[in-house]
């Protein structure tokens, strides 16, 4: 009797544990660790896919998005405090002043929704889908 007590204690608290795990790698939360996503933005006439990279640095979240052929579509960082997000740099057509705006009001909403283990954000108005799906980390 003692034994099932003791197995049902000890499924019950690695059951706890788990789910704090799998919310942790949607969202870098401590000083340097990153998270790696397979990035695929979806709008009328096309879409974006690639990989991106959000790293957490000081007091700042800074991220990246990469396509398959290696070359960085945009890159930004992100102050949780104040909940902005900045477009430091953005590729090709991105890269006009209403395109940068509508990208930074909808990555402030992606930010959100990772840090809820939530991958999707969808800009209804602008009919554009964000998906940010977890890839497993092989270090």
């Amino acid at each position: 009797m003692r034994v099932f007590l003791l197995l049902i204690s000890i499924v019950a608290s690695l059951l706890a544990v788990l789910p704090a795990r799998a919310h942790d790698r949607f969202f870098p939360r401590q000083e340097g660790e990153k998270v790696r996503y397979a990035v695929v933005i979806e709008f009328g006439r096309g879409y974006i896919s690639g990989v991106g990279i959000i790293a957490s640095q000081e007091e700042e979240i800074c991220g990246v998005v990469f396509n398959e052929f290696g070359v960085s579509v945009m890159s930004f960082s992100y102050d949780p405090r104040r909940n902005r997000v900045k477009i430091l740099d953005a590729a090709g057509k991105l890269n006009r002043w209403y395109v940068r705006r509508i990208i930074r009001k909808d990555m402030v909403h992606v930010m959100n929704a990772l840090q809820m283990s939530e991958t999707t954000y969808v800009n209804e108005k602008r009919r554009i889908r964000y998906t940010f799906t977890p890839l497993d980390s092989q270090e």
